[in-house]
């Protein structure tokens, strides 16, 4: 969900399309160049549904809000796709001890790396810094694992978690009447008669829904890839067979074309004969004339 589709890494800058996919400003920018069209539109990378370049160019395409939030609320940087990792690939420091500066204390000259992830701080904590978080007097906070799955579960619960009325109270119901994320006490104070449901079961709840809905979509897809290659089979076919009638309508024109000629060849050599006889018959007659004379006189 922060990886950009093209460069697959950590986005940057996110800008989204109509499509509602999600591309880094850059990598977009310069997958459209040498693509538009004289119409100035272009296809989805992911999905290939074409879009209209804004007048400002892709710097005009809307920014993705709500990835840029998570992204800057929990940290996660270009430089790696979970809190819990540096620019250089290693694990980032203990928050905590880095701010008491507690590294030389240690005698390592350098504070402990951190492995552990306090929802309720919004801080990445060494070991022995994460003890006391799950041990408070009102109530332990929730403490995670720093790795792949964090940014999951980061992502069932994202935008702010307190809420705006009370700063230091999370929220963790949302309210369908005012269709807001609400902490308990306000749920109390202001919405007691309102209907509510725990945002984590929700979040549970809506990406079973978007689960379903992928599948739903991917099984049409592969129908539509079905017909599409049963189409163009027929229209293959279509095409073999127009070609194979053309064909056969040449060859009968030209067979018919050969018997024309020869009909009209054999019709000429019979005039020419005809024609022949008919020229040659008078100095046949006057010939026999000529010898009958001569043989009178003599």
């Amino acid at each position: 969900m922060t990886a950009c589709p093209i460069c697959l890494d950590t986005f940057d800058n996110p800008r989204s399309l109509p499509c509602l996919h999600t591309f880094c400003l850059k990598c977009i920018d310069d997958y459209c160049k040498g693509l538009r069209s004289a119409r100035n539109a272009v296809q989805c990378p992911v999905c290939r549904k074409p879009f209209q370049i804004p007048s400002a160019g892709v710097i005009g395409l809307p920014h993705n809000f709500f990835i840029q939030g998570l992204l800057d609320d929990r940290g996660i940087t270009r430089a790696g796709s979970t809190p819990g990792r540096g620019q250089s690939g290693d694990r980032q420091p203990c928050q905590v001890c880095l701010d008491d500066e507690s590294a030389a204390a240690t005698g390592s000259g350098n504070p402990p790396a951190a492995t552990k992830y306090c929802v309720d701080c919004d801080q990445k904590l060494c070991e022995r810094c994460s003890a006391p978080h799950r041990r408070w007097r009102g109530g332990g906070h929730e403490v995670k694992e720093l790795g792949p799955e964090l940014e999951r579960d980061l992502l069932l619960q994202p935008g702010a978690s307190y809420c705006e009325k009370h700063a230091d109270k999370r929220v963790e119901l949302y309210c369908f009447r005012c269709q807001k994320n609400i902490c308990l006490l306000c749920s109390a104070l202001k919405h007691s008669d309102h209907k509510k449901a725990a945002i984590s079961e929700l979040a549970v709840g809506l990406k079973s829904s978007i689960d379903c809905d992928n599948r739903q979509v991917a099984a049409r897809i592969d129908e539509i890839r079905s017909s599409a290659s049963q189409v163009g089979a027929v229209k293959s076919k279509f095409l073999a067979d127009a070609g194979t009638l053309c064909d056969d309508i040449r060859e009968a024109g030209e067979a018919a074309k050969r018997t024309i000629d020869g009909q009209v060849r054999h019709r000429s050599n019979d005039m020419m004969c005809l024609h022949s006889c008919r020229v040659l018959l008078p100095y046949g007659q006057l010939s026999a004339a000529s010898l009958v004379g001569r043989n009178a006189v003599t």
